[in-house]
């Protein structure tokens, strides 16, 4: 599976959808009293006597990855983690079809656990009659060489912006918009990232770091709120185009100026950093034109007045 998989992907071009994370609520049977990690009583303020008993979620580990699963009731239990990487060992590659993931993950617990799905069960997970809690999806944008790929998300750290989203850098990756209750949206080196936690995914041949050395990947976290904006609640609300549709709107929105030198910056800009670096801009200019130059050259140019250094 994994060589058709790279041989697939040597073919496309340049890009690869999947779904990352998930977390689902999925109704199939099972023995409350083996799928749990303990109980936590819960009690209303003044309300000692009347105690709210909750199963703590166990955990379920696959090559290095553990599935977090919680006992709602008799029939019904909350899934979450990677997905793919769970029943692969590795999420260089993925897949979009989140029905075929779930119903995968929950054949696969049946085998080793007191979780006891019917068929009529698993084929309702099939055609999506599950509830999405949180989705993450993805985009592996691929370059000809891993030094490419650094210097694309070198550009986006220093010079990327989205629309009312701050850019938050934390090593190796790129957040935008970090604190969102609605969506989070990062940009980080997959290679980079393999190698900080190869520990984590055994499955990683030779061929797949290749490919994850060359590759940026592009992750939008969608949260509760969000989901239920898009109608996209449900498993049977998505298809692989829609994980495309969304993927690809968000990377438009993504504000990348090229790089430019000095001597290509119109004068009046030149200008306009004379005076910052003079510490004269307010002798110069009103607020508001301050306000609307900064504005034009993060636009435009990808300058920012605090890193200068991009214009040499």
């Amino acid at each position: 599976m994994t060589m058709k998989l790279i041989n697939n992907l040597m073919t496309q071009e340049n890009e690869l959808y999947a779904v990352d994370w998930l977390k689902v609520v999925v109704e199939v049977n099972h023995n409350r009293d083996s799928i749990n990690d303990g109980l936590i009583a819960y009690c209303a303020k003044e309300d000692y006597d009347n105690p709210i008993l909750s199963y703590k979620p166990m955990f379920f580990a696959s090559y290095e990855t553990s599935l977090k699963v919680k006992s709602l009731s008799d029939n019904k239990l909350t899934i979450e983690n990677n997905f793919f990487k769970w029943l692969n060992g590795q999420n260089i590659l993925g897949k979009t079809n989140i029905n075929e993931l779930v119903h995968d993950v929950v054949v696969k617990l049946a085998q080793h656990s007191d979780i006891n799905p019917t068929e009529e069960q698993l084929n309702a997970i099939k055609l999506g009659n599950f509830k999405i809690q949180q989705i993450d999806i993805n985009k592996a944008i691929l370059f000809d060489n891993k030094q490419q790929a650094a210097n694309y998300l070198e550009r986006i750290k220093l010079n990327g912006s989205y629309p009312k989203r701050k850019r938050y850098i934390k090593n190796n990756t790129v957040y935008f918009g970090i604190a969102s209750e609605r969506k989070v949206i990062k940009f980080y080196h997959k290679g980079t990232e393999v190698e900080a936690n190869k520990q984590y995914q055994p499955a990683i041949t030779s061929e797949l770091k290749a490919i994850a050395d060359k590759m940026v990947r592009f992750e939008i976290k969608y949260k509760p709120i969000e989901l239920n904006e898009m109608d996209l609640q449900y498993g049977n609300n998505w298809n692989d185009e829609t994980i495309l549709r969304l993927v690809d709107r968000e990377l438009e929105r993504l504000n990348l100026p090229m790089p430019i030198s000095k001597d290509d910056l119109p004068k009046r800009y030149l200008k306009f950093i004379s005076c910052y670096k003079s510490g004269s801009l307010i002798d110069c200019y009103t607020i508001s034109t301050i306000r609307k130059m900064k504005r034009e050259l993060a636009k435009l140019y990808g300058i920012h007045l605090d890193n200068l250094e991009m214009v040499s």
